[in-house]
This record gives C-alpha cells, sequence and structure tokens, in this order.
C-alpha cells in the first residue's frame, strides 16, 4: 500500500484525529525547529533508532534520544518498519535529525529468501503447541516467544489452548515474515556497524529479533520507554543475560548502592514518592487507580471482610499481556498461575483471600484498546462455577486503591508485578511466581518450584511480617526505582490526557528550548546521549539528589 493511500485510508476513517496530526506536524515545523539548526554529525559509527509502529508520541519519544545522541556528535539513522509509516517518516525528514532507512528496502538474495521458506515451513511442520513455540529459536534469536507475545496482545488471549488451531494459525502465519526479519537484520548490522541500537518494544516480533541479533553481535542495545511519571522516560541497556526485563526495573547492583547511602532522608523520600504515585500527581500512574479515593473506612469495612481473619490480596496481571519479556513463570502462563492460585485459596479457608483484577483492563477498554473489559473475571467465572465466601474478586474499576491493601493486608501475591516490592515496603509478606524485576534480589519468599509455591499458599494464615532488613531492601528498591532510576526531561514536555476513548494525541511531547543553544546546555539531554554510548551499567540512574 503506497503512502498515499495510507493517508487516505487514515482521514477517511478518522478526519478529526488526522486533521490534529496534520496540525501536530505543521507546529512542530515551528517548535522544533531549533534541532533543525545543530551541527553536523562527525563519520564515526551511527546510533540506530528502531521505530515500533507508526504513533506519533512513540516517534517523538525517539526523537528526544536522537537529540540526545547528536548533541553527543553522533551521526543517528533511524530504521521504519515499512513507508506505510508516513507519520513518523515525515516527522523525522522535517526535523532532518537521521538519515532515514526502511526494513522492506533490506533486500535478501533468492538463496536466503529460499532458505527463509525453507525453515518457515519446517517448522511450522514440526512445532505444535504452547510450550514447543515457546522454545523455539532461529538462530541467535528466541522467535517462538516473540510470535507468542505479539499473538497473545493482538488476539487477546493469553492462554491459548494446544488444540486451538485458529490461534496458532496465526502464529504460522507471522512465521515467514519473522525469519527474514532476522536474516534482514543480520545484513543491516553488518552493513551498518552502529554504535548503539535505541529501541521500543523488543518483546515483540517487530523489534525482538533486532535486539537479539545485536545482542548476538556484542552490539550496545538500550530499550526506551514511558515511566510511570508524566515528565520522565526510563533507559535501561540489554544484554544475553539481562533480556527478559522489563525497562521498569532496577538492578541488584543499583539498589546496594541506594542501602550503602540509606538515611532518614531516604525514608521521607520514599514516603514523599508513595504520596506522589498514589496520590493523583502523575496522569500516568493515576490511571491505574482511577476511582480510588481516601476514605476514613478501612479495607474490610469497605469490602465486609471478617476481622478474625488474616487479609490475602492476590495482584492480577494482564492475562494477554507480554508475559515472556517479564521472566521466566513457574506455571504456563499468568492466566494457568491465577487459576491455581485460585483453588489454593478454595482450599485455604483459614485465610480471606481478594482478588484483584488488574485495573489496566478497565482503561484500555474505555479507551477502545481491548474488546474485553477484564478478562480475570470472565476466567474465574469459567473455571469455578462458584467461589466460597472466604474469597473476594474485585473489578478493575474498584475504590478499593492498592495503597490502602498495601497497608491493610496481611501477605501479598504476584508473579513480578510492582505490588510485591511496594507492599514489602510496608513489612508485608508477598510470595512470587516466577523470575524477573526483583525476584531473589532479598526481601520477597520466591519459590523454585510449582510444588515449593502451593505449600506456601496451604500455610498462607501462619506467615508473619518481613524482618526490618528485609523492608529496608525494599524500600532500597523502590527508592531506585522512583527515584534514581526516571530520566526526568528538561528540554521537552510531556503531555497525557488519560480516560475515555483514545484519540490521536492523548500522548505528547513538545519542545521547552528555542535554541540550539537552548539544547547545547540541556544537561538532561547531554547525560543520557553519554549513558547511551558509555554507560556499562544496564541501568540509567539519576541521582536527583545526593543526600538521598
Amino acid at each position: 500500500m503506497v503512502p498515499a493511500v495510507v493517508d487516505g485510508y487514515r482521514f477517511f476513517r478518522s478526519p478529526r484525529d488526522e486533521t490534529l496530526l496534520w496540525r501536530d506536524l505543521v507546529q512542530s515545523l515551528a517548535s522544533w525547529r531549533a534541532v533543525r539548526r545543530l551541527p553536523a554529525p562527525g563519520s564515526g559509527p551511527p546510533a540506530l533508532l528502531a521505530v515500533f509502529r507508526d504513533d506519533v508520541f512513540d516517534t517523538k519519544m525517539l526523537a528526544v534520544a536522537a537529540v540526545a545522541l547528536r548533541l553527543q556528535g553522533v551521526r543517528v539513522i533511524v530504521k521504519l518498519p515499512s513507508r506505510r509509516m508516513t507519520r513518523s517518516r515525515r516527522f523525522f525528514e522535517m526535523l532532518r535529525l537521521a538519515d532515514i532507512c526502511f526494513d522492506e528496502d533490506e533486500r535478501l538474495s533468492g538463496s536466503i529468501d529460499d532458505g527463509c521458506r525453507r525453515d518457515a515451513e519446517a517448522i511450522a511442520l514440526s512445532t505444535h503447541g504452547f510450550d514447543a513455540w515457546s522454545r523455539l529459536e532461529v538462530g541467535p534469536c528466541s522467535l517462538g516467544p516473540l510470535l507468542l507475545s505479539t499473538t497473545i496482545r493482538t488476539e487477546e488471549n493469553g492462554n491459548p489452548a494446544d488444540s486451538d488451531d485458529a490461534f496458532f494459525s496465526k502464529i504460522r502465519g507471522r512465521l515467514l515474515p519473522a525469519i527474514r526479519s532476522i536474516r534482514r537484520h543480520q545484513q543491516m548490522l553488518e552493513r551498518l556497524k552502529p554504535q548503539v541500537i535505541v529501541l521500543q518494544e523488543p518483546g515483540y516480533d517487530t523489534n525482538g529479533p533486532l535486539a537479539d541479533v545485536a545482542i548476538s553481535r556484542g552490539c550496545r542495545v538500550v530499550h526506551i520507554a514511558t515511566s510511570w511519571r508524566d515528565d520522565a522516560l526510563l533507559l535501561k541497556g540489554i544484554s544475553a543475560q539481562r533480556r527478559r526485563v522489563l525497562p521498569q526495573t532496577a538492578e541488584l547492583e543499583s539498589i546496594e548502592h541506594a542501602l550503602s547511602r540509606w538515611s532518614s532522608a531516604s525514608d521521607a523520600a520514599l514516603e514523599r514518592s508513595f504520596q506522589e504515585r498514589y496520590g493523583g500527581q502523575w496522569s500516568l500512574q493515576a490511571q491505574f487507580h482511577p476511582t480510588a479515593r481516601p476514605t476514613s473506612r478501612t479495607v474490610r469495612d469497605e469490602l465486609g471482610l471478617p476481622a478474625e481473619r488474616k487479609l490475602a490480596v492476590v495482584f492480577s496481571h494482564v492475562l494477554w499481556d507480554a508475559t515472556f519479556w517479564a521472566g521466566t513463570d513457574l506455571y504456563r502462563n499468568y492466566s494457568d498461575w491465577l487459576v491455581n492460585v485460585v483453588r489454593s485459596a478454595i482450599k485455604n479457608p483459614e485465610i480471606h483471600w481478594v482478588i484483584k483484577s488488574h485495573p489496566a483492563n478497565a482503561f484500555r477498554h474505555a479507551a477502545g484498546d481491548v474488546t474485553e473489559r477484564c478478562a480475570e473475571q470472565r476466567l474465574i467465572r469459567e473455571t469455578f462455577q462458584t467461589l466460597p465466601g472466604h474469597i473476594t474478586v474485585l473489578p478493575p474499576d474498584t475504590h478499593v486503591g492498592s495503597l490502602a491493601l498495601y497497608q491493610e493486608a496481611d501477605v501479598g501475591l504476584t508473579v513480578r508485578g510492582s505490588p510485591g516490592f511496594e507492599m514489602a515496603c510496608f513489612g508485608k509478606p508477598v510470595l512470587t511466581a516466577g523470575t524477573g524485576a526483583y525476584v531473589g534480589f532479598g526481601f520477597t519468599h520466591d519459590s523454585e518450584t510449582v510444588s515449593a509455591f502451593e505449600e506456601r499458599l496451604a500455610s498462607l494464615h501462619t506467615m508473619g511480617p518481613i524482618s526490618a532488613e528485609w523492608r529496608r531492601r525494599a524500600g532500597a528498591y523502590a527508592l531506585t526505582l522512583f527515584e534514581y532510576r526516571p530520566w526526568r526531561l528538561r528540554a521537552f514536555n510531556m503531555a497525557f490526557r488519560i480516560g475515555g476513548m483514545r484519540r490521536a494525541l492523548d500522548r505528547n511531547i513538545e519542545p521547552a528550548f528555542s535554541s540550539v543553544r537552548d539544547l547545547q546546555a540541556a544537561q538532561d539531554l547531554r547525560r543520557a546521549g553519554r549513558w547511551m554510548l558509555e554507560a556499562d551499567a544496564v541501568d540509567y540512574l539519576e541521582m536527583v539528589n545526593d543526600a538521598v
């Protein structure tokens, strides 16, 4: 489909949004004009920035990284999957910030393409079922998890049965393009020899093959993403050892540094961070508890729970999320974990169990991102005809906030979600069920086998508070993530409109500078640019307050 046809189709479908996007492009021509006047880059190895999708905000996020790299004198190449990505292409052409290349221009020889076809046909014939696909590797790429994560997300099906041929036919349909992507990226990196690659969403089959190929070649790879703050992004290095780690995490060496300088000021900073995170200061975070409100009533009173039993909260995950790129699960997937936790809860009436549906269900359904309002509730209804009285299921838009649950509950359960380290900050024990993020960092109860995990569930009512040392370690993790990890932007402003049906400019980035001199003086960009090129550390850390 040629670009003009893409533009016409988009305008036909949503003339209002397309008008706003064109107006934003014209305004950006003026507001970003200083970027066009940056000095010409040097002649050394380039930085390669990989676009994930044709989204204005995602494009501008990469443009911020491109400006930071250009301030280091580095030539930038922006890679687009296709010329159909007209929004991203126009924006970068307008800025004159980077050269542009397209995946589709990376031609494969006839013999290589024939090999791709043979590989795809052989894999499609020999690979059957969820587990087999999850183990599939092609060359340097863990391709099966990429294909599964992409299909799980697009189909909103986090627990496909092995007999679900419609689901697995979707994977087989993505197989040949994904294998070709591996070969194209091998050729591209051999030709360009970039010194760093900056990309978004390496857990799907768009940018995932590039990440795996680059890591196999020893190239530095940086994952850029939004944070929970409205004024910051996140930067995290990706390596073979830390491939399945999300950017919203902190490494063990980072929290050890925070522990070594812990003081009363650290306690105050952590308390302030929780107040900001759950007090409605940040729109991005507020969407995860949109209806939570302060109340003088306790959680037990609000929900009518018995006072004589301990309270356990199961923090459900988004069942159709990219599960493979956050760690390795004890169970088959998030759905399997949730079902088995509920089974164990039914068998243990000594404790009252609250299943908290993930709040992302509510706002993503309202935005039109997903068709189903709450996959967790449907899964529980379909698996269990009735639940005993000692189990309560909360909807995703419950007015009972996470912070209130952390403070009042006695124990928490998650595979690897943020409630794990947050609840531990309040001295509460948390059981995990997989690797990734903070698991193994010394403040959660981690299990290496399903049987060990379920034995803990059977005796959950006997579990007491965690030690002061565990609580301090959890606090160091939280403070590192909340205060030190965000790349706070001063040279750019981000704006977010949260709630209701998604619109084209619900997320936007605008310059806060007016001249090349302003850009050259922007320490937030220079610091991040140097880190992307030179740092050995996995985490980008911004120590904004040396007293903390």
